[in-house]
């Protein structure tokens, strides 16, 4: 938060959003070309502000039980699995790495990595209203691939993977608002907003007609854990005739004014 003030932060599964474009399986109910290439990052961090371009960083976690040398090499595993999508031009997408060593006898350590890159901003034009996740998505194919250019009088080529051009910088960053925001509607239980805010290929369908009562009984919340003060909302609701109160905010002195 030191380098983006004023910014929130989103974490947004990586699959879910790219299948509001690209066909990632067979198995995806599409009728386009798959892309061909398993590897992916699990998540994506946004860096955004309503109405401004957004930084996005793609992730990628590991874990094991072994020892620091298991570490390296999931950490190298995990850059593979992050170059399989890379936002604005070839190689210079900037991404999060991590290692997770939970060992039996010595504390959790994580081991991560920041791989830079001058990239990953979804440049929107000056002016530009702030995105409306209420808008539908319209039916986008990305090409597949991504473009590495060619040195000399080498031709470009195209290597494996998804690539976020230009052209789809504004419709990928409403993407990645309406993944985020049906994540938190799940979370409440509601399926019929989380459904409205997915496609099909999204798994729309899995939420339909999936709601919790009172999934809409949510009130302003203020709870101090271990300690830490911290600020959000509660989400009252029955599963299988119990009463459950969830609580979902974050540490107060990194809160958004309201």
């Amino acid at each position: 938060m030191r380098r983006y003030p004023d910014h929130s932060v989103s974490i947004v599964r990586a699959d879910t959003a790219l299948r509001a474009g690209w066909t990632l399986t067979s198995r995806d109910k599409a009728k386009t070309k798959t892309v061909g290439y398993h590897y992916r990052p699990q998540f994506f961090a946004e860096v955004w502000k309503p109405g401004e371009s957004s930084r996005v960083f793609p992730i990628a976690c590991k874990g094991n039980h072994s020892d620091r040398q298991k570490a390296y090499e999931q950490l190298a595993s995990a850059a593979v699995h992050a170059n399989g999508v890379h936002i604005g031009a070839w190689n210079e997408t900037p991404a999060l790495l991590f290692s997770t060593e939970i060992s039996l006898g010595d504390p959790l350590t994580v081991h991560a990595l920041h791989a830079d890159g001058p990239d990953g901003w979804l440049h929107i034009p000056d002016g530009t209203p702030a995105t409306d996740i209420g808008l539908p998505l319209e039916n986008k194919n990305p090409t597949i691939g991504i473009v590495k250019p060619g040195k000399g009088k080498d031709p470009d080529t195209s290597e494996p993977g998804c690539q976020v051009r230009p052209d789809d910088y504004q419709w990928f960053q409403r993407a990645l608002a309406r993944v985020g925001a049906a994540g938190l509607t799940a979370f409440a239980g509601d399926g019929e907003s989380t459904a409205a805010l997915l496609t099909t290929r999204q798994g729309s369908d899995f939420f339909q007609g999936f709601a919790h009562a009172s999934a809409g009984t949510v009130q302003d919340a203020r709870y101090t854990l271990l300690g830490e003060k911290f600020e959000g909302t509660d989400h009252v609701l029955r599963l299988n005739g119990e009463r459950v109160q969830a609580f979902s905010g974050v540490a107060k002195d990194i809160s958004m004014p309201s």
